[in-house]
């Protein structure tokens, strides 16, 4: 990649500030009512309240007064004014807007002004040192030549603040030396701030340059911050500087500020475009990002996922995530940066595909080419298809001459590249070393600090806007468990989960236990689950009523009679055959009744084997039965002890015990002895059918047994001994 010379750019700069001293509007202003008639007394205390179209107007009658919207303006019916110019933007080169506008939270729509030769073209022309603050401006359309805007054509060291607009802000002047912006055209020494835009931004020059931002065509000295763009950016013609939120970023610093809109940006000569900055020029990039997609076609293509070209700046703590594609000759194309210049690249990442078609390119996933930069802490995933011969590809750089790269990393399966110019092959991992927890075994990245591991790749931690935990269901049975799903919400609108990483604790283990993101009740009451990450912390309530099923059991193997393996018995050597899930019929039954116990037996080893599981009656051997089982391979075992002596026994099963009642037949009284003399209907059935069914767990005994069930206990041997308490 061979550097371009910096007299173009020099007279670039040149351009901006000739037109700034040399350029007047001209317009004919309609007639509007006088400042007389506004209620108020333009003081600070007591600004003057305008209230419709005519009365914003006349705020060019005395540009150094204050002023508050006393309610939304429909300006549709500037369209019509000044045979079709539209309004008369407030402040020229002559009185330029000093006072203060508190739009008060009001609206005003369907602004028109179209001076396509005009300088200084915006509700506002120019603001020298007041302020524009709290106020909507919809549906604009405005048209001008240079120093464009939607709100304020040229910012002088002046104040804007929660300040949205949208609609269509352009220019089109043949000979170029456009500086168009969604919000603000050019910013010098002003400060931007808790702003946004959704505006369509174009421009198209000839010659002299064409600079266009979503946000600020070109700021120099000047602070831009909490702010966002969002509505697509194109820029066509000679020494296109094209950014989606600012074009030309001039010792200006930019933090915690996103784009999320499609940019555009074809051009000759040179040609500077970046998801959020086209040109940081000696700026700053701070805790920022941009999504969308960044297109760029031309000669000497510097194209960047968010900074087109970095020079002698800085990037940190910031990220790109949409497509990059440079096409042209002399291309440099980055995930995040398509050139960086003597500038630091730290603590940042890009995940957007990166292509070129282009012919002497360099192709990198997170920087296209790294003259004289430094690239730390940092990591790029996007894929880079094959290109040219003639295109250097890397990993994370495309090129790199006189570089440095620190603790930086590329996914070497998603981008395709087992290399990267200027770091070591073992910097390029594969998807699951990059993702999840994984990334504190594999990487030097500064988890916790600077990235919060999730369940997919780290995420910066400082565009975390909000944490929450949620929980499946939040009322669960005893012996139930429900999914945590916790999520990350960033400024720009994307979210990530964090399910599988967080650190979870339960107020009550007695109540519910959790871990790995999967919650279980234990016994009725209430308890709180929390998940913890990275300093952030979310709690949320769950309640636990006792089961209506039957009690389950998950002992561990060889810890109690009926709980070994192997061709011996019970014989509590280690054993892969584990019992699980052990449950019984009834616990209070009649003399002559059933009582069925079931367990479930899983081989979770790697070779077969048996096991042989018993029943107990008072610690007394009453059945046992030996299943072989294949790995992987489960069955149900299915004990059924018959019952004719009343008095109170303890049933048990591995390390499951129950205690049962018997009563005497007896007891049942007048009842029992009806059923036995009276001929039952065909809906009641016999006292013994009915015996029958409890004793094989139909659903109106042990919920979940059914026909299978019934089938294994009528196949099954049994009582086999029986002793008295």
């Amino acid at each position: 990649m061979v550097l371009g010379e910096y007299s173009k750019r020099s007279a670039y700069i040149l351009i901006i500030v000739c037109g700034i001293v040399g350029i007047a509007m001209l317009s004919a202003p309609v007639v509007a009512d006088g400042i007389e008639e506004l209620d108020g007394e333009g003081t600070a205390e007591e600004p003057y309240v305008v209230t419709n179209a005519t009365e914003l107007q006349a705020i060019a009658d005395e540009p150094n007064a204050a002023y508050v919207l006393g309610d939304d303006i429909d300006a549709r019916a500037t369209a019509d004014w000044n045979g079709g110019a539209g309004f008369e933007p407030i402040g020229d080169g002559g009185e330029r807007f000093t006072g203060s506008f508190d739009g008060n939270g009001h609206t005003i729509s369907n602004l028109t002004i179209d001076r396509p030769d005009g300088a200084n073209t915006a509700l506002f022309g120019i603001v020298d040192g007041g302020s524009v603050t709290n106020v909507t401006l919809e549906n604009a359309s405005v048209t001008g030549g240079v120093y464009v805007g939607g709100l304020v054509g040229w910012n002088e060291a002046g104040n804007v603040s929660n300040v949205t607009v949208s609609g269509d802000v352009s220019s089109e002047r043949p000979n170029g030396g456009h500086v168009i912006g969604a919000l603000i055209g050019l910013n010098t020494e002003g400060t931007v701030s808790n702003s946004g835009t959704t505006a369509r931004v174009s421009g198209h020059g000839d010659t002299n340059g064409t600079t266009v931002g979503g946000l600020v065509g070109a700021s120099l000295d000047g602070t831009v911050t909490d702010t966002s763009a969002t509505g697509s950016v194109r820029s066509t013609g000679e020494r296109v500087v094209a950014g989606g939120l600012i074009g030309h970023s001039l010792n200006t610093t930019v933090s915690d500020s996103f784009t999320t809109g499609d940019l555009l940006g074809n051009g000759s000569d040179e040609t500077n475009v970046g998801g959020l900055i086209g040109w940081n020029d000696r700026g700053k990039v701070l805790g920022s990002s941009a999504t969308g997609t960044v297109t760029s076609n031309g000669t000497d293509v510097f194209v960047g996922g968010l900074v087109g070209q970095n020079d002698r700046g800085e990037v940190l703590r910031s990220s790109a995530t949409g497509t990059v594609t440079g096409d042209g000759s002399n291309v440099s194309v980055g995930g995040l940066i398509g050139q960086n210049e003597r500038s630091g690249v730290i603590k940042s990442a890009a995940t957007g595909t990166v292509t070129s078609g282009g012919t002497n390119a360099a192709v990198g996933g997170l920087v296209g080419s790294n003259y004289q930069g430094m690239v730390f802490d940092s990591f790029a995933t996007g894929s880079i298809p094959d290109a040219a011969d003639s295109v250097q590809r890397g990993g994370l750089v495309g090129s790199s001459t006189s570089a440095t790269v620190l603790d930086s990393y590329w996914d070497s399966e998603r981008t395709g590249l087992a290399s990267s110019a200027g770091s070591p092959a073992s910097a390029g991992l594969n998807t699951s070393q990059l993702t999840g927890a994984t990334v504190t075994e594999t990487t030097e990245l500064r988890v916790g600090e600077t990235w919060v591991v999730t369940d997919g790749y780290p995420q910066l931690r400082s565009h975390v806007t909000n944490y929450t935990l949620a929980l499946e269901s939040t009322e669960l049975e005893a012996d139930e468990t429900t999914a945590a799903t916790v999520t990350l919400e960033f400024a720009d609108g994307t979210t990530a989960t964090a399910a599988t990483v967080a650190n979870y604790s339960s107020s009550d283990s007695g109540v519910a236990a959790v871990e790995n993101g999967t919650v279980e009740a234990v016994d009725d009451g209430e308890a709180t689950i929390t998940a913890e990450l990275a300093g952030f912390s979310e709690t949320v309530g769950l309640e636990v009523s006792a089961s209506s099923s039957p009690p389950s059991f998950s002992p561990p193997s060889g810890s109690a009679p009926g709980s070994g393996s192997g061709s011996g018995s019970d014989s509590g050597q280690e054993s892969e055959i584990t019992v699980r899930d052990v449950s019984i019929s009834e616990t209070s039954v009649v003399e002559g009744d059933n009582v069925t116990v079931t367990a479930m037996l899983e081989n979770t080893g790697e070779i077969e084997g048996e096991r042989t599981i018993s029943l107990l009656v008072d610690d007394e051997q009453v059945r046992a039965e030996t299943v072989a089982l294949s790995p992987g391979e489960s069955t149900t075992v299915v004990l059924e002890h018959a019952v004719t002596e009343t008095g109170s026994y303890t049933l048990s099963v591995a390390d499951e015990t129950f205690d049962v009642t018997v009563d005497s037949a007896s007891d049942e009284g007048e009842t029992e002895t009806e059923t036995e003399t009276e001929t039952p209907t065909e809906d009641e059935g016999t006292e013994t059918e009915r015996a029958g069914e409890n004793a094989i767990g139909t659903d109106d005994s042990v919920p979940g047994f059914g026909a299978v069930s019934a089938v294994l206990v009528l196949l099954s041997i049994g009582f086999v001994a029986r002793r008295r308490r």
